[in-house]
C-alpha cells in the first residue's frame, strides 16, 4: 500500500483541498508546521 504524502498549503483554494485523494493520503501539516519555523528562525539569523 503506498502513499502520497502532500502538504496542505493554507493558500490552497478550497476546491483544490477537494481534489486530494484523502483516502491514500498523509498529511503532513505538523511537519510542514515545524519546517517553516526552522526556516523562519534561519532566515532572522542570515539578517
Amino acid at each position: 500500500m503506498s502513499y502520497k504524502v502532500i502538504n496542505i498549503h493554507p493558500s490552497m483554494s478550497p476546491e483544490e483541498k477537494e481534489k486530494i485523494d484523502r483516502e491514500n493520503t498523509i498529511f503532513v501539516c505538523e511537519i510542514f508546521k515545524k519546517h517553516n519555523e526552522k526556516m523562519k528562525q534561519q532566515i532572522h539569523k542570515n539578517k
